[in-house]
């Protein structure tokens, strides 16, 4: 009797691990940008994607890439690569 139930919870476990680890970054990006910060095109999932545009106030800031670093997700400190394109030239920072 305990083997099946620790079975299913392992998983059910597993199932919510893949689904925020396949969590698509234009869903995230509706719940969790604030009013003023607006991104369009946005692909791939909240670990790795990219926006053509990111916009704060109105004002077109730039494109937006993204990669979170996986030794830190194993760690249990996530961190990403954030890199903002912009005409005038780029920035990088990891958050």
């Amino acid at each position: 009797m305990r083997r099946p139930l620790l079975l299913v919870a392992l998983g059910a476990i597993l199932m919510l691990v893949f689904l925020v680890m396949l969590w698509p970054a234009r869903v995230a990006a509706g719940w969790l940008l604030p009013g003023n910060v607006a991104l369009t095109g946005v692909r791939g999932t909240v670990w790795q994607g990219e926006a053509s545009q990111l916009r704060i106030d109105g004002h077109v800031v730039g494109a937006l890439n993204w990669d979170a670093s996986v030794l830190s997700l194993l760690g249990g400190m996530p961190a990403w690569q954030i890199e903002l394109s912009r005409p005038a030239g780029f920035d990088r920072a990891r958050v």
